[in-house]
C-alpha cells in the first residue's frame, strides 16, 4: 500500500454500528490465493457508551474447502465482556460488510466443546449444517482443532 493509499485508509475506515456497539475497521488483508480468500477484514470491537475496546472480530471473503471448516466470520470478546452477545452483535454488523461485498451466505463455525461460541452463533441466527471431521491438510487441524460444528447463516 503507497502513502497516499495509507493515509486514506486511516482517515476513512470503515465502521458500523447499533445503539451499543461499533466495529471499526483494524486491518484489511490482501488474498490468500492458496486458500481461496479474497481478503480478510478485521475489525475492533467498541463499546458506544464508553469507547472501551471490547474484543475483534473479523470477515473472510471467499468460497471453497478451506473455508468450509475455518469459517467466513471469527470472532473474540475479551473475557470481562462476555455475556452481553456482543459477539452475535458485531457478527450481525459484519453482514453488512459481507452485503457488500455480494455475499449471499455466511459459514461460521465452533468446535463441538465450546458451549459459549455454539450458543453465540444460535443466537446469531446460525442454522446448524453438520458436525465434520477437519481433514488433516487443514491448519485447524494442525493446531488440534479436529472436529467442527458448521453453521450457516443466510444474508
Amino acid at each position: 500500500m503507497n502513502l497516499v493509499m495509507a493515509m486514506w485508509f486511516f482517515q476513512h475506515k470503515k465502521t458500523y454500528s447499533d445503539n451499543e456497539i461499533k466495529i471499526v475497521l483494524h486491518r484489511l488483508y490482501k488474498a490468500e490465493k492458496a486458500f481461496n480468500i479474497a481478503k480478510t477484514y478485521v475489525y475492533d470491537v467498541f463499546l458506544i457508551e464508553t469507547g472501551q475496546l471490547i474484543g475483534q472480530c473479523d470477515l473472510r471473503v471467499g468460497t471453497g474447502w478451506y473455508l468450509y471448516y475455518l469459517g467466513h466470520i471469527g470472532y473474540t470478546i475479551y473475557k470481562p465482556y462476555r455475556g452481553h452477545h456482543y459477539a452475535a452483535k458485531a457478527c450481525r454488523l459484519l453482514l453488512k460488510q459481507a452485503k457488500e461485498e455480494k455475499m449471499d451466505k455466511l459459514i461460521i463455525t465452533c468446535n463441538p466443546d465450546n458451549i459459549a461460541s455454539y450458543k453465540t452463533i444460535q443466537y446469531f441466527g446460525g442454522k446448524y449444517l453438520e458436525t465434520v471431521n477437519v481433514p488433516i491438510n487443514h491448519d485447524l487441524y494442525l493446531r488440534g482443532e479436529t472436529i467442527k460444528c458448521i453453521f450457516e447463516i443466510n444474508i
